[in-house]
């Protein structure tokens, strides 16, 4: 999460105890002064795990970045046609390396490991876009393309606003009114247990822009009120997008 930027710092966890007792003896509410602190006890370089999702940047990069849902799961599916594609050459490049043994090239073992390892990790990593595509296409329509909006406004905005929005979204999710798929979700798997819930829209194209609009807005309900965050003037501007 660190590597990827979805964390500030990484407290490995035998440095705790110290980490809290720095914190308790400099005795402040001051955000930079309590970053400082987190930064000294924080490992700068932690190891990567050997499946990090760090190591699929540039996929996620690629395939996330485009502008809609059924973008993002066309250029995934895309993606691992081209791998297909690549592996069709690797096959026949590796027959002609084992020509190449038999006339006694003395490189070829050489050339196949490194194929080995390549094949290895491109198998990864097609493992991984397949299991993200079947995940995508088993998931609500509604509730990807709602997602998709509310982490790109997110982006934009300060953590007030994103608790308002979420609140919203929240609200017209439990109202129902303009999907029921929370519900339907629950079902399938903690009521009937079938795992086998039926969406409603039941395909992305389905969702209309107007749809998805409707959990950003506040709700048409006399009895309802929107998201109320008690103000505080004193916070510095950093604390207030941070905390």
């Amino acid at each position: 999460m660190l590597a990827c930027g979805l964390a500030t710092h990484f407290v490995p966890l035998e440095k705790f105890s110290a980490l809290e007792d720095a914190l308790c003896k400099a005795n402040t509410g001051d955000p930079k002064i309590i970053n400082n602190i987190i930064h000294d006890f924080s490992n700068k370089n932690p190891k990567l795990k050997e499946k990090s999702q760090f190591f699929r940047l540039k996929t996620i990069n690629s395939c996330f970045s485009r502008r809609t849902v059924e973008d993002i799961i066309s250029a995934l599916v895309s993606s691992v046609s081209m791998k297909c594609t690549h592996f069709l050459h690797e096959y026949t490049f590796l027959y002609f390396c084992k020509f190449l043994q038999l006339l006694k090239f003395s490189y070829f073992p050489i050339l196949k490991e490194q194929m080995d390892e390549e094949e290895e990790a491109d198998k990864n990593k097609d493992d991984w876009i397949s299991w993200t595509i079947k995940t995508l296409k088993k998931a609500s329509p509604t509730s990807l393309k709602i997602s998709l909006r509310s982490i790109r406004t997110g982006r934009l905005q300060g953590v007030g606003q994103c608790l308002i929005r979420e609140y919203r979204m929240s609200c017209t999710v439990i109202q129902g009114k303009v999907c029921r798929d929370f519900f339907e979700g629950c079902r399938a798997l903690l009521v009937d247990k079938d795992k086998n819930p039926k969406w409603e829209p039941s395909k992305l194209e389905l969702v209309s822009k107007q749809m998805v609009d409707c959990y950003f807005a506040p709700l048409d309900d006399e009895d309802w009120e929107d998201l109320k965050l008690p103000v505080r003037p004193n916070l510095t501007s950093y604390a207030i997008s941070k905390l």
